[in-house]
């Protein structure tokens, strides 16, 4: 699993999500991702085009990474 951060013109960010995002994927980007979405209070966009499977644990990283905005 891995992200990639752009920075838009209008200051949002649009995380990249890529690979499966299943227990080790989660685990493999959580502390950077949390990061991340925490820092900026600008929007942030997640793009999950490029994640291939989607378990209840990465369902958890998402909705906290939405409450914490």
């Amino acid at each position: 699993m891995q992200f990639e951060k752009i920075i838009l013109p209008g200051g949002e960010m649009h995380l990249i999500l890529k690979g499966r995002l299943d227990v080790e994927g989660t685990q493999a980007i959580e502390q950077g991702f949390s990061f991340a979405t925490t820092v900026r209070k600008e929007s942030i966009i997640v793009d999950l085009a490029g994640v291939s499977f989607l378990s209840s644990i990465g369902i958890r990283l998402l909705l906290t990474a939405a409450k914490a905005q």
